[in-house]
């Protein structure tokens, strides 16, 4: 986890989208999680994808 490898993040946007590995606490296994955040009113949402293309889970915060 932490920092993300990818982002879109620009001073003239209040989008930002960022990837990177994640892993699952209990089986240990690695995936590909999404990060779309909203800076305006700071929403975001965390989407975890498998190694098949499949959404694992998403976390909207």
């Amino acid at each position: 986890m932490g920092k993300p490898k990818f982002d879109t993040q620009s001073n003239n946007s209040n989008a930002w989208v960022g990837v990177r590995e994640g892993q699952d606490r209990s089986s240990g296994k690695t995936h590909t999680e999404i990060i779309v955040h909203d800076k305006s009113n700071n929403d975001h949402a965390h989407v975890g994808i498998d190694k098949s293309g499949n959404q694992i889970y998403r976390r909207d915060r």
